[in-house]
């Protein structure tokens, strides 16, 4: 386990106090001043925590505790701050520049405490750091064959000379190639999402289709429950097309639609509705009431309610996705026996469809 403490202050004797004071159960690396600790932090392997005095020449503890930021982005940092700058260290904890901020003079308890919470926090980071390094090279290794399969498969089935008997065995496998790489992009945009990186790629999506194709995906679960989907579409045109990010919106329909399809009773109807204005508004119901004790946590991560299977990521991901379009979704129980989600999120362009759309 990493125990290394970096402190940086411009004044020797603090250094020489610290170091004599700490030096058990902690590995103690002291510099006089920014530079020489930033000079520390290039040289030297990875620190656990880096603690620094906030009033100092030249450079102050925030322009070195971001720069050790860039230069060590596990490392957990902290800042030792006088009651004069009390507003100083708070603004750096909201901005998420320190981990704590210890008022001096600090007991020696109380830095122990700190200084452990810290080794503590840092292992977090490195453990979740190495779990999403090894999620990401899983995906990538999975997408490699993935892509071939559906590839493959689709180019044999666009041969006209293809049996029908071939075709049959084919269509299957092209659709499981696809729905798996469909799946692990979804899962990769999350991640992206909840690591803050991810960027959205807005283009023209036919909103029906899209629709439509949700729908499909819910075919095996809607046939063997005797689903119905009813589906509306308000007023008189609809703009058929819409610029928004295709990933998401598809992420979006597929996973409210099968947590409606899960939820509704066996020979049930989904109600689909879609209005069209500065945002695109799109209504999912179904019978079946979300209990009253579990409506605040609805869209919570890894809450599933009444059912035997699933993570509980899909009313969770709709919604971060949402958001992350500019958007949101919304839970309505205001009605007994219904549960009903509103899902918005910002479009731009799009054409005129007279008439109304209907689901294949």
């Amino acid at each position: 386990m990493n125990r290394r403490i970096l402190y940086v202050d411009d004044e020797q004797e603090a250094l020489d106090a610290f170091k004599v004071k700490y030096r058990r159960p902690f590995e103690i690396v002291t510099a006089l001043g920014p530079e020489a600790g930033l000079e520390i932090l290039r040289a030297s392997a990875p620190f656990a925590v880096i603690v620094s005095d906030l009033r100092m020449p030249v450079t102050d503890g925030m322009a070195f505790l971001t720069a050790a930021g860039v230069l060590c982005p596990d490392s957990v940092r902290m800042m030792l701050t006088g009651c004069a700058d009390l507003d100083s260290a708070l603004k750096s904890i909201n901005n998420g520049l320190v981990f704590r901020f210890l008022e001096k003079p600090c007991p020696g308890e109380m830095m122990v405490q700190a200084l452990l919470d810290g080794l503590e926090e840092y292992a977090r980071r490195v453990a979740v750091r190495l779990e999403r390094r090894a999620e990401s090279l899983l995906r990538h290794d999975l997408r490699g064959p993935l892509v071939g399969v559906s590839a493959l498969s689709g180019m044999l089935l666009g041969d006209e000379n293809l049996s029908p008997e071939l075709s049959g065995l084919l269509e299957p496998i092209h659709q499981a190639g696809i729905k798996a790489l469909t799946l692990l992009d979804a899962a990769s945009a999350l991640r992206r999402i909840e690591d803050g990186d991810y960027v959205s790629e807005p283009v023209a999506v036919d909103i029906p289709a899209a629709l439509n194709k949700a729908i499909a995906e819910q075919g095996d679960l809607a046939r063997a429950k005797a689903l119905a989907f009813d589906i509306s579409f308000a007023g008189d045109t609809w703009d058929a097309t819409a610029v928004c990010d295709r990933l998401l919106l598809g992420c979006i329909l597929r996973n409210l639609l099968k947590n409606a399809c899960e939820a509704s009773p066996h020979g049930g109807v989904v109600e689909v509705s879609l209005s069209r204005g500065q945002h695109l508004s799109v209504g999912i119901a179904n019978l079946g009431e979300v209990p009253r004790e579990a409506r605040e946590n609805f869209f919570e991560k890894f809450t599933s309610h009444g059912k035997r299977f699933g993570a509980g990521l899909g009313a969770y991901a709709a919604r971060t996705m949402a958001r992350a379009m500019g958007g949101d979704v919304f839970l309505d129980c205001s009605l007994p026996g219904r549960t009903s989600v509103l899902v918005m999120a910002p479009v731009s362009g799009g054409r005129s469809l007279p008439g109304r759309a209907e689901a294949q």
